[in-house]
């Protein structure tokens, strides 16, 4: 039976009022962001910074720059293109800046972040530790949650971001899970074995042109920075230390004994000397001789990944840890290593201070909480304290900021804290193509780099007793 003309115009009318609800712009949903790669830090430096971003289409981007209440600077890059790297110039160390990029209409989220300190100034500082995030985005996103709970001045990265460095959504599920993260602390990464794309020249170039210290295509995966009175070495394990990477270790620790207030010397590399994991020590690295030259020029600290598990130890009169646990399948112990002192088989990140002459590592596991907390100072060892009494005593930096809350959400949603993933199986190796693994080398290189470390390791008695 028809409806009533009645009813009928009040169905129209509701039609009528439906799609204009539709069409309304209030109703509609919100516009895509013009952002591939939301805006991260690089290169942070006393008086100079890098925000680089991605573009989801070519276009000129404006960083905009507010110093400590100052007027407004805009950096323009013009050029319209997807990728850029603009270097934010003219800051004051020790200075909160807050920053956001504009894309015409559109604007990304604003961050904050302090410079580094002037180089002539020694403040105590905090740094968070983690590496080896690849292939497991449940584990990488709840570590990174803790993360954001600690305040820290800088991130140390060591290598394994991605499971294949040419697989361009990797790299996009990689920034999106650490969007907010890497918008307000600048992350200073050494690159993976994982991040490599084939061999040759090229190989290194994806690394490159997300975390290298300079826009050079072509330039160097290895590099050193100063942060208050600490010189950091960051070095491309994926070498046959007998050519120019090891030529400038070699000058760059010579330089840095003439360096003023210089006190700690901390070197970063993706494969350690020594490892108690599946990949164990970096047989090319110990043969070269490297591990002598880290000893005579006074290196305190190694830090690694690769193996994904945590490690703490002393070995050659070297203090190593290995951090490779921020979201990769994990390992077990292979063989012990002489001088390991602790491992754990977790997902976890360090949280690392220095005060002075004193370094203190607080190492977090997920759903376990501080597993220990370690602290040396120069030419002494090792001084730790486990469980509660760790967590008791884990002070977070006084100098740090503390975390920016965002606006938006991450792509790639975050487990709540109540809600920790439990890890897959212990993985017992991967499918590695690493020059120095003990995997890439016949039983004599293992015996060689057995032999070369315990030549190093007397002769460091040797000085000790001297």
């Amino acid at each position: 039976m028809p409806l009533p003309r009645r009813a009928r115009i009040r169905l129209s009318i509701a039609g009528i009022a439906v799609a204009a609800t539709v069409a309304s712009p209030r109703a509609t949903a919100q516009a895509p962001t013009p952002f591939a790669v939301t805006p991260y830090l690089q290169n942070l430096q006393p008086t100079s910074a890098i925000v680089r971003f991605e573009l989801r289409s070519p276009a000129p981007a404006t960083v905009e720059v507010l110093a400590d209440g100052a007027q407004t600077t805009r950096f323009e890059s013009a050029t319209t293109q997807r990728f850029h790297s603009v270097h934010l110039t003219g800051l004051r160390p020790a200075t909160t800046v807050s920053y956001q990029v504009r894309v015409g209409a559109a604007t990304s989220d604003r961050g904050t972040f302090t410079t580094a300190p002037a180089q002539d100034a020694s403040p105590s500082f905090s740094f968070t530790l983690y590496g080896d995030s690849r292939s497991g985005s449940a584990a990488h996103a709840s570590v990174v949650r803790e993360i954001e709970a600690l305040p820290s001045d800088l991130l140390v990265g060591t290598g394994d971001i991605v499971a294949s460095g040419k697989d361009r959504e990797e790299w996009l599920e990689f920034f999106s899970i650490e969007q907010r993260l890497l918008r307000d602390r600048c992350l200073f990464s050494v690159i993976g074995n994982h991040e490599l794309v084939g061999k040759g020249p090229a190989a290194r170039q994806p690394w490159i042109r997300y975390f290298a210290p300079t826009d050079d295509a072509r330039g160097a995966a290895y590099y050193t920075f100063r942060w208050s009175n600490t010189r950091f070495f960051m070095l491309d394990a994926m070498d046959s230390w007998d050519g120019a990477q090891a030529q400038w270790l070699r000058s760059e620790l010579d330089r840095a004994e003439h360096e003023p207030g210089l006190v700690h010397r901390f070197v970063v590399t993706h494969h350690s000397p020594f490892s108690s994991g599946p990949h164990g020590p970096s047989v090319a690295f110990v043969s070269k001789g490297m591990v002598d030259e880290l000893v005579r020029h006074h290196v305190e600290l190694i830090m690694a990944g690769h193996d994904h598990l945590y490690e703490r130890g002393e070995t050659s009169g070297v203090k190593y840890i290995i951090s490779g646990g921020a979201g990769a399948p994990l390992y077990s112990v292979k063989k012990t290593q002489p001088g390991s002192a602790f491992t754990a088989s977790d997902h976890h990140f360090v949280q690392m201070q220095v005060d002075g002459a004193v370094v203190v590592a607080t190492a977090h596991a997920l759903g376990k909480g501080v597993l220990e907390r370690c602290s040396f100072r120069a030419g002494h060892a090792w001084e730790c304290s486990e469980g509660a009494d760790a967590a008791a005593t884990a002070v977070p930096s006084p100098s740090s900021p503390p975390p920016v809350a965002s606006s938006s959400a991450p792509a790639v949603p975050m487990p709540p804290a109540s809600a920790r993933p439990v890890g897959p199986p212990p993985a017992p190796k991967c499918t590695c193509d690493v020059p120095g693994s003990r995997e890439n080398v016949d039983g004599s290189g293992v015996l060689l780099a057995a032999l070369a470390l315990g030549a190093t390791h007397r002769r460091s008695r040797r000085r000790a007793r001297a």
